[in-house]
């Protein structure tokens, strides 16, 4: 899956499950992608959605973000005089029940839904968003619309090229940026920081502790939803210090890259002490400093390297709230972080069998770090 998405996208993609799964359709297609976005603005309506027979609670902060997607996608809307609700329903109309019963508690999108996906996400780095959105998931869905939208447009007398001209115009209007990808421009790099490939840097892991259970105590949606929470919690903090980016998502095993050890580490004591103790989604962390290798591909940007391995398995070895450092990052920050945060001796821990072991410390108390 994607690394950087938005609310909007996160959610209507979740939406798109619950339609499929209602209908009995044994994959999520174009049609349930399309109708997801635009059930967004009940979702911001409600404040809930229905998993089941208990309702899920949408936070503040996912609902902040919602409404502002919604409100760009009705800028799309404006000139058509249409709204999200004869969109939805024009599309819902057109699709048939299915006879797939899912055994299962997650539904799966079919190949063309995945590339779609993809696609979208090529089309923002191309134009230098950072995150892609539900305009760039309509961008590329207007494409190739399939039998079952152009109808639903139709009915509305909306053509599907001139309704992805008027997307990629308000994208571009509202920062959100997607017309590059169509005049071939290419961005190569999504990282903030210097490359130099001797350069090192400091890796933040993390894990969410029971995550294997949560889906079966918490249920899909509410535990997308607080996934969600989460990596906006994430963005924001990085975004704030500066210096870092992030590679992979909460969801996937947090994975964020910092040019500055400093800031790193004070990163994940501000990450930690804003998981309250008694949130169900639980964190421990890890973190190395070293050499890593970068490989690009049109869908994302991987990092790979000893120091991610260790990295990872540090945040796999530790308990919910607890932070993990080598001493590559030791070295950096010092023994004793002002703010009485203090590092004790944890033993030695090495990437994978056969490489040189590395002392390891851990964090002994949870207050926030002070300035480095």
């Amino acid at each position: 899956m994607a690394k950087y998405l938005s609310t909007g996208v996160t959610m209507a993609w979740q939406l798109a499950a619950r339609i499929a799964v209602s209908l009995n359709h044994e994959y999520i297609e174009k049609e349930h992608i399309f109708a997801g976005i635009f059930s967004l603005e009940k979702l911001v309506q409600q404040g809930s959605v229905a998993e089941g027979k208990k309702k899920v609670d949408i936070s503040d902060r996912s609902r902040i973000a919602l409404e502002e997607e919604c409100g760009i996608l009705q800028e799309v809307l404006d000139d058509y005089k249409v709204t999200f609700e004869q969109l939805r329903k024009g599309i819902l109309i057109q699709m048939r029940p299915g006879k797939s019963k899912q055994a299962e508690n997650t539904i799966h999108r079919n190949y063309n839904c995945k590339l779609i996906f993809m696609r979208a996400e090529m089309m923002a780095k191309a134009a230098g968003s950072k995150y892609y959105s539900c305009l760039h998931l309509l961008a590329i869905l207007m494409d190739s619309p399939g039998v079952i939208i152009e109808n639903a447009l139709a009915n509305l007398r909306i053509l599907p090229r001139q309704f992805r001209q008027k997307i990629c115009t308000v994208a571009n209007r509202t920062n959100v940026y997607a017309t590059a990808f169509d005049t071939g421009t290419e961005v190569n790099t999504c990282f903030m920081f210097p490359q130099e490939k001797k350069k090192p840097l400091t890796i933040i892991a993390g894990e969410v502790v029971g995550s294997k259970d949560l889906i079966e105590t918490l249920g899909e949606l509410q535990l997308c939803c607080l996934l969600e929470d989460l990596n906006q919690l994430v963005r924001m903090i990085v975004d704030r210090h500066g210096c870092g980016e992030i590679i992979d998502p909460v969801e996937q095993g947090l994975l964020v890259v910092f040019s500055s050890p400093k800031k790193a580490v004070k990163s994940t004591f501000e990450l930690q002490k804003s998981i309250p103790p008694h949130d169900e989604l639980k964190m421990s962390f890890g973190l190395d400093r070293g050499v890593i290798k970068r490989q690009e591909s049109g869908r994302a940007v991987d990092v790979s390297g000893e120091s991610v391995l260790l990295a990872r398995k540090l945040a796999k070895s530790t308990g919910a709230g607890d932070i993990l450092a080598s001493e590559n990052v030791i070295k950096q920050v010092g023994d004793t972080i002002s703010g009485g945060i203090t590092w004790e001796p944890a033993g030695t821990c090495t990437s994978e069998p056969g490489k040189e072991p590395v002392y390891v410390y851990r964090a002994t108390t949870r207050k926030e770090a002070a300035d480095l």
